[in-house]
């Protein structure tokens, strides 16, 4: 029976993506037609002036398609067989609900919106906590398991970053929280932070870097190396701007705020006093 789930969830995935590429190259033939007839009729320059509707239509079709497959991934995630907590064996319908959830990931073009906030609300629709959408920078692979990712205000998980949530052990699937604190950068390509593991605030990890499940990189550091090693201090996040006082009602405005200098020797109140 598991077996059996397993062939099934592989077949699912795999036509999963068959069906969202199809449209995508349906549109893309009906665009190239309509404008090789548009040149043989009309001649090039209506070619060219119905090109614009022939992009905004394929893209109508592939942003059709990128919605089934976001919105099949959405009812995959909810459904009772995925949660991505605790521990499962190998063979057992968690994992093979795992592995469609991450094939659904996959079909996902991540790649047209990464490094943007698309990318992080994105990540946030899908379940993971993103604290500041708009102040994250994330173009890493979307691993299926994104409900026990964690990335802080101002982190860069940049392209080919890994994010595995999930460990191997004995035969036994485990999953555990990665957490990327505020400010952190993860430079890629093929750093990889394992399950369990978390980067405090202000560290940084290098190219090529592995952090090893359950380990925490203290803050303010810079760590490189397979395993992680220490390489140096980093200076601490700089803290926000403070707010700005209130000033008691009916008290004047100084006139720097005001945009204003003031006149040398004090102003006429000066000279009068």
């Amino acid at each position: 029976r598991l077996r059996a789930l397993a062939l099934l969830s592989a077949c699912a995935g795999q036509l999963t993506l068959l069906v969202a590429s199809l449209p995508n190259l349906v549109g893309t033939a009906m665009a190239a037609e309509a404008l090789s007839r548009a040149a043989a009729e009309r001649g090039l320059a209506a070619a060219l002036v119905a090109l614009p509707g022939a992009a905004g239509g394929m893209l109508c079709v592939y942003a059709a398609s990128v919605a089934a497959v976001l919105a099949v991934a959405l009812l995959v995630r909810v459904g009772a067989a995925v949660r991505f907590e605790g521990e499962h064996a190998l063979a057992s319908e968690h994992v093979c609900a795992w592995q469609l959830l991450g094939l659904l990931h996959a079909a996902l073009p991540m790649h047209l919106i990464g490094g943007t906030a698309f990318a992080a609300c994105a990540w946030r629709l899908l379940g993971a906590r993103v604290d500041a959408p708009l102040h994250a920078y994330i173009d890493a692979p979307t691993p299926a398991e994104l409900t026990q990712l964690e990335i802080g205000e101002g982190a860069v998980v940049a392209d080919g970053v890994l994010l595995f949530a999930h460990v191997v052990d004995h035969g036994v699937m485990r999953h555990r929280r990665v957490r990327v604190g505020a400010g952190v950068v993860c430079v890629g390509p093929r750093s990889l932070a394992q399950a369990g593991s978390t980067l405090s605030a202000g560290c940084a990890i290098t190219a090529l870097t592995l952090v090893i499940k359950q380990e925490v990189l203290p803050p303010d550091s810079l760590w490189s190396g397979s395993m992680a090693q220490r390489l140096c201090s980093l200076p601490p996040l700089a803290p926000p701007p403070p707010a700005a006082a209130a000033r008691p009602a009916g008290a004047a405005r100084p006139a720097v705020e005001a945009g204003r200098a003031a006149p040398p020797g004090g102003g006429q109140h000066a000279k009068e006093e």
